[in-house]
């Protein structure tokens, strides 16, 4: 069993993909469930990430929406990066030049790159 892990923003992510897309719900908490449960299932078409987004991984809720995520085998953790189209473009713009995993004094949020409010 894996241990999937929500960040703030990912839930934010999260929140607006499902409002805007609430009859992919039922397919989304079935895909999440395969995660934590066997993250290589084949339904799921878990690939890894090219280029920018090199380390990260993606996997697919249905043919035009992926789940973009961290996946770290050796501590059985799934760390939820973005949720939505498939389209490269969105993607790439959005986590070009970003770490996934932020040093602890930065100053901008890691996924978009904009300053935090604090």
């Amino acid at each position: 069993m894996f241990n999937v892990v929500f960040s703030d923003t990912y839930e934010r992510a999260e929140k607006r993909f499902l409002k805007q897309h609430p009859d992919l719900k039922k397919r989304y908490r079935k895909t999440l469930d395969f995660l934590e449960k066997n993250p290589f299932h084949p339904s799921l078409r878990l690939h890894p990430l090219h280029g920018k987004l090199s380390g990260l991984h993606s996997a697919s809720i249905a043919m035009q929406y992926r789940i973009t995520l961290e996946l770290e085998v050796h501590e059985q953790e799934i760390i939820l990066v973005n949720v939505g189209s498939h389209r490269r473009g969105v993607l790439m713009n959005r986590f070009a030049s970003a770490s996934v995993k932020p040093q602890p004094d930065a100053r901008t949020n890691p996924l978009t790159l904009e300053p935090l409010p604090w």
